[in-house]
């Protein structure tokens, strides 16, 4: 009989001591599993933003490359330059959207409370004239869930109303809740009319009863690459080169900072 009351005792303690011991490994780690990834609609968001112009060699690529979408993606990818989806106001078309999903999962036993997301500016400069770089057009875009004016003194997450328009803050009557390895995923669009910004997200949550605050970076990590928007979009004139992608076989490079087509040139 002994043996058989010690038996499940010594189980249900082992059971125990591997369950405390999982809690202490999760403790080391970050409340939620974070991962960070661009989230364009490749039908219209075809549009970089460069620092400079591109190489004699790269622009010689660009003269003879494809014009098909995926070709367009792949290049740019390499320039170094900033995607982005031209923001219009009233009539002029001068602002920036950066757009990405960032992926959250609950990595506790006990809920994980998501209380704020907001945007924490680390630079901000002169926006870019290097160059502009250009893929065809087509479609409509997606709706996303969220929305921070970089250029605002308050910076926390905004929802969107089905009309597309800024509303109410998204935390500013409700939290988030996410059980162990439950995910959640946030669109989240970044908007600049005027510098060119460099930041990051912080991530307010409440674990256990205790408020923690994480850092979130582009590449999904806490020390990563900062977020990049680079803000105004200047007179298409103003780029020191401007690359296109139209009808043709192949993709076009403009005449540099003059020479442009009167329909090329906004505010």
């Amino acid at each position: 009989m002994i043996t058989f009351v010690i038996a499940p005792w010594q189980e249900v303690r082992s059971q125990r001591a591997t369950e405390s011991e999982e809690e202490r490994e999760l403790a080391k780690e970050e409340p939620v599993k974070m991962r960070v990834r661009e989230s364009w609609n490749d039908d219209t968001d075809l549009t970089w933003i460069l620092d400079r112009p591109l190489s004699s060699n790269l622009e010689s690529q660009w003269d003879h490359l494809d014009s098909g979408t995926h070709n367009v993606i792949s290049f740019a990818k390499r320039t170094g330059g900033v995607r982005i989806e031209k923001l219009c106001k009233g009539n002029s078309c001068n602002g920036s959207q950066t757009t990405f999903r960032l992926t959250l999962t609950g990595n506790r036993k006990s809920p994980v409370e998501i209380t704020g997301i907001k945007a924490k500016v680390h630079s901000r400069k002169k926006s870019p004239s290097g160059g502009y770089l250009e893929g065809g057009m087509g479609g409509s875009a997606e709706i996303e869930s969220g929305v921070i004016h970089l250029d605002s003194a308050d910076r926390r997450l905004r929802a969107l109303t089905p009309d597309g328009k800024t509303g109410p803050l998204y935390f500013g009557e409700r939290y988030v809740t996410l059980q162990q390895n439950e995910i959640l995923a946030f669109q989240i669009m970044a908007r600049s009319f005027t510098f060119d910004y460099r930041w990051e997200l912080i991530l307010n949550l409440s674990v256990d009863g205790k408020s923690e605050e994480i850092r979130i970076r582009a590449d999904g990590t806490p020390d990563g690459p900062l977020f990049r928007n680079p803000g105004r979009i200047h007179r298409l004139r103003t780029y020191g080169r401007y690359y296109s992608c139209g009808e043709g076989p192949t993709c076009q490079i403009g005449p540099g900072s003059t020479g442009f087509p009167d329909e090329f040139k906004w505010d």
